[in-house]
């Protein structure tokens, strides 16, 4: 997933101009162990919980979990 920056902003330490590319990279993003610990097992509870944070899981590409037909 791709997004291009709208204004001049800094990510920690690095400035990001405007109009950059950024790649959002949602499978590592997945597989974080500081958001998910023992993320390549199956643990469908992980989700009876809070979300580590509001963007740790972006199955549709924006959080939290929206609805691909929320346009609709």
């Amino acid at each position: 997933v791709t997004r291009q920056t709208v204004e001049d902003d800094y990510l920690g330490d690095h400035f990001i101009p405007k109009g950059t590319r950024i790649t959002v990279a949602i499978d590592a993003l997945h597989h974080r162990e500081d958001l998910w610990p023992e993320p390549n097992k199956f643990k469908p509870e992980r989700f009876n919980e809070k979300l580590p944070h509001r963007c740790a899981y972006l199955p549709f590409i924006q959080g939290p979990r929206i609805c691909i037909g929320m346009p609709f």
